[in-house]
Protein backbone atom coordinates (compact mmCIF):
# COMPACT_ATOMS: atom_id res chain seq x y z
CA UNK A 1 0.00 0.00 0.00
CA UNK A 2 1.17 3.52 -0.39
CA UNK A 3 0.15 7.16 0.61
CA UNK A 4 0.55 10.47 -1.33
CA UNK A 5 2.33 12.46 0.37
CA UNK A 6 1.04 16.10 0.72
CA UNK A 7 4.35 19.18 1.32
CA UNK A 8 5.83 17.31 4.23
CA UNK A 9 2.54 15.70 5.24
CA UNK A 10 1.46 12.32 4.50
CA UNK A 11 -2.28 12.02 3.24
CA UNK A 12 -4.69 9.92 5.19
CA UNK A 13 -5.90 7.56 2.18
CA UNK A 14 -3.86 4.69 1.82
CA UNK A 15 -4.08 3.52 -1.89
CA UNK A 16 -3.46 -0.69 -2.82
CA UNK A 17 -0.73 -1.46 -5.23
CA UNK A 18 1.80 -4.01 -6.56
CA UNK A 19 5.42 -3.73 -6.72
CA UNK A 20 5.72 -5.41 -10.18
CA UNK A 21 9.04 -4.11 -11.24
CA UNK A 22 11.88 -3.54 -8.59
CA UNK A 23 15.15 -2.46 -9.26
CA UNK A 24 17.91 -0.72 -7.19
CA UNK A 25 16.94 2.84 -7.88
CA UNK A 26 12.98 2.44 -8.51
CA UNK A 27 10.31 0.41 -9.70
CA UNK A 28 6.88 0.18 -11.18
CA UNK A 29 3.61 -0.73 -9.32
CA UNK A 30 0.27 -1.47 -10.29
CA UNK A 31 -1.62 0.94 -8.97
CA UNK A 32 -5.27 0.90 -7.68
CA UNK A 33 -5.64 4.54 -8.82
CA UNK A 34 -3.71 7.03 -11.44
CA UNK A 35 -1.36 9.76 -10.18
CA UNK A 36 -0.09 12.43 -11.93
CA UNK A 37 3.64 12.40 -12.54
CA UNK A 38 6.07 14.41 -10.03
CA UNK A 39 3.64 13.05 -7.03
CA UNK A 40 5.58 12.05 -3.79
CA UNK A 41 4.75 8.59 -2.30
CA UNK A 42 5.51 6.51 1.01
CA UNK A 43 5.48 2.83 0.41
CA UNK A 44 4.68 0.54 3.14
CA UNK A 45 5.45 -2.70 2.20
CA UNK A 46 3.17 -5.56 3.38
CA UNK A 47 3.10 -9.37 2.32
CA UNK A 48 -0.28 -10.92 0.72
CA UNK A 49 -2.00 -11.45 3.64
CA UNK A 50 -1.90 -8.11 4.99
CA UNK A 51 0.88 -8.64 7.55
CA UNK A 52 3.20 -5.44 7.32
CA UNK A 53 7.08 -5.68 6.34
CA UNK A 54 8.30 -2.74 8.49
CA UNK A 55 10.16 -0.01 6.90
CA UNK A 56 9.10 2.13 4.35
CA UNK A 57 10.29 3.89 0.95
CA UNK A 58 9.87 7.22 -0.50
CA UNK A 59 9.86 7.11 -4.45
CA UNK A 60 8.41 10.18 -7.04
CA UNK A 61 6.44 8.87 -9.40
CA UNK A 62 8.41 9.52 -12.70
CA UNK A 63 5.91 8.23 -15.45
CA UNK A 64 2.51 6.93 -15.47
CA UNK A 65 1.68 4.53 -18.16
CA UNK A 66 -0.83 1.61 -19.46
CA UNK A 67 -4.63 2.87 -20.77
CA UNK A 68 -5.92 3.63 -17.80
CA UNK A 69 -2.86 5.33 -15.79
CA UNK A 70 -2.34 2.78 -13.28
CA UNK A 71 1.59 1.54 -14.02
CA UNK A 72 3.15 4.22 -11.53
CA UNK A 73 7.24 4.07 -12.65
CA UNK A 74 8.90 5.07 -9.63
CA UNK A 75 12.43 6.64 -8.71
CA UNK A 76 13.14 6.17 -5.03
CA UNK A 77 13.95 8.77 -2.62
CA UNK A 78 14.58 7.41 0.57
CA UNK A 79 14.56 4.47 2.05
CA UNK A 80 13.99 3.57 5.85
CA UNK A 81 16.60 1.71 7.03
CA UNK A 82 14.56 -0.36 8.94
Amino acid sequence: RYYVLEGKSVGEKAYAGQLVKLSEHGGEISSEASLPPLSNVKIALVKADGEDLGGDLYAKVLEVRGEDGRALILRFTAIDPE
